[in-house]
Protein backbone atom coordinates (compact mmCIF):
# COMPACT_ATOMS: atom_id res chain seq x y z
CA UNK A 1 0.00 0.00 0.00
CA UNK A 2 1.03 3.44 -0.94
CA UNK A 3 2.17 6.45 1.34
CA UNK A 4 -1.70 8.34 1.38
CA UNK A 5 -0.83 12.55 1.33
CA UNK A 6 -3.31 14.20 3.89
CA UNK A 7 -3.35 18.12 3.89
CA UNK A 8 -4.02 19.22 7.56
CA UNK A 9 -5.67 22.97 7.28
CA UNK A 10 -6.25 24.50 10.63
CA UNK A 11 -5.30 27.93 12.14
CA UNK A 12 -4.19 26.53 15.38
CA UNK A 13 -0.42 25.16 15.73
CA UNK A 14 -1.12 22.72 18.19
CA UNK A 15 -3.71 21.19 16.13
CA UNK A 16 -1.79 20.98 13.37
CA UNK A 17 0.68 19.42 15.26
CA UNK A 18 -1.66 17.25 17.17
CA UNK A 19 -3.28 16.04 13.41
CA UNK A 20 0.51 14.87 12.04
CA UNK A 21 1.41 13.01 15.43
CA UNK A 22 -2.28 10.96 14.38
CA UNK A 23 -2.00 10.42 10.88
CA UNK A 24 1.92 9.91 10.56
CA UNK A 25 1.23 7.09 13.26
CA UNK A 26 -1.06 5.27 11.29
CA UNK A 27 1.46 5.48 7.98
CA UNK A 28 0.05 8.61 6.18
CA UNK A 29 2.11 11.65 4.80
CA UNK A 30 1.09 15.08 6.03
CA UNK A 31 1.48 18.60 4.68
CA UNK A 32 0.09 21.58 6.36
CA UNK A 33 -1.79 24.70 5.66
CA UNK A 34 -2.41 27.05 8.20
CA UNK A 35 -6.01 28.82 6.16
CA UNK A 36 -7.73 27.39 3.12
CA UNK A 37 -5.33 30.26 0.68
CA UNK A 38 -1.92 28.46 2.04
CA UNK A 39 -3.98 25.15 1.04
CA UNK A 40 -4.75 26.39 -2.30
CA UNK A 41 -1.20 26.95 -2.85
CA UNK A 42 0.03 23.83 -1.33
CA UNK A 43 -2.96 21.71 -3.77
CA UNK A 44 -1.42 23.61 -7.10
CA UNK A 45 1.85 21.73 -5.97
CA UNK A 46 0.50 18.55 -4.98
CA UNK A 47 -2.83 17.20 -5.13
CA UNK A 48 -3.32 14.86 -2.10
CA UNK A 49 -5.66 12.30 -1.52
CA UNK A 50 -7.74 13.66 1.36
CA UNK A 51 -7.92 17.30 2.68
CA UNK A 52 -8.66 17.64 6.60
CA UNK A 53 -10.10 21.37 7.88
CA UNK A 54 -10.80 23.23 10.45
CA UNK A 55 -14.09 25.53 9.56
CA UNK A 56 -13.08 28.37 11.84
CA UNK A 57 -9.88 30.30 10.60
CA UNK A 58 -8.62 33.62 9.34
CA UNK A 59 -7.50 34.59 5.41
CA UNK A 60 -9.71 32.06 4.04
CA UNK A 61 -12.28 29.71 5.83
CA UNK A 62 -13.09 25.99 5.62
CA UNK A 63 -16.31 27.00 3.89
CA UNK A 64 -14.25 28.86 1.48
CA UNK A 65 -11.48 26.58 1.09
CA UNK A 66 -14.22 23.58 0.52
CA UNK A 67 -16.42 25.87 -2.18
CA UNK A 68 -13.02 26.48 -4.18
CA UNK A 69 -12.22 22.71 -3.63
CA UNK A 70 -15.36 21.48 -5.16
CA UNK A 71 -15.71 24.26 -8.30
CA UNK A 72 -12.04 23.31 -9.78
CA UNK A 73 -12.30 20.04 -11.62
CA UNK A 74 -8.84 19.10 -10.59
CA UNK A 75 -10.17 18.86 -6.88
CA UNK A 76 -13.68 18.22 -7.04
CA UNK A 77 -13.31 14.74 -6.16
CA UNK A 78 -10.81 15.25 -3.43
CA UNK A 79 -12.59 13.88 -0.30
CA UNK A 80 -12.76 16.22 2.41
CA UNK A 81 -13.12 15.67 6.38
CA UNK A 82 -13.96 19.20 8.44
CA UNK A 83 -13.38 19.22 11.96
CA UNK A 84 -15.66 21.77 13.75
CA UNK A 85 -16.16 23.10 17.10
CA UNK A 86 -19.01 25.39 16.73
CA UNK A 87 -22.22 23.14 15.31
CA UNK A 88 -23.63 25.49 13.09
CA UNK A 89 -20.40 25.76 11.45
CA UNK A 90 -21.61 21.93 10.17
CA UNK A 91 -23.91 23.43 7.63
CA UNK A 92 -21.19 25.57 6.28
CA UNK A 93 -19.41 22.02 5.79
CA UNK A 94 -22.18 21.06 3.52
CA UNK A 95 -19.97 19.89 0.80
CA UNK A 96 -17.48 17.99 2.66
CA UNK A 97 -17.46 14.72 2.49
CA UNK A 98 -17.77 14.23 5.96
CA UNK A 99 -17.99 16.13 9.18
CA UNK A 100 -16.44 15.54 12.90
CA UNK A 101 -17.05 18.02 15.67
CA UNK A 102 -13.93 19.19 17.63
CA UNK A 103 -12.81 17.65 20.42
CA UNK A 104 -12.63 14.44 18.31
CA UNK A 105 -12.09 11.34 19.25
CA UNK A 106 -8.74 9.86 18.10
CA UNK A 107 -9.81 6.42 17.34
CA UNK A 108 -12.92 7.86 15.76
CA UNK A 109 -10.74 10.58 13.50
CA UNK A 110 -9.06 7.52 12.69
CA UNK A 111 -11.77 5.19 11.75
CA UNK A 112 -13.02 8.08 9.68
CA UNK A 113 -10.06 8.79 7.98
CA UNK A 114 -9.41 4.80 6.69
CA UNK A 115 -12.71 4.77 5.89
CA UNK A 116 -12.31 7.84 3.86
CA UNK A 117 -9.28 6.34 2.37
CA UNK A 118 -10.31 2.92 1.65
CA UNK A 119 -13.43 3.96 -0.07
CA UNK A 120 -10.95 6.01 -2.36
CA UNK A 121 -8.68 3.04 -2.94
CA UNK A 122 -11.79 0.97 -4.17
CA UNK A 123 -12.58 3.37 -6.73
CA UNK A 124 -9.13 4.08 -7.93
CA UNK A 125 -8.06 0.67 -8.17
Amino acid sequence: MSLKKILVVDDDPSTRFLLRLIFEGSGHEVSEAQHGLAALIKIKDELPDLVVTDMMMPVMDGGELITHLRSNPRTADVPILALTANPDARKAAGDADYVLGKPFHQAMLLATVNSILAKQRSIAG
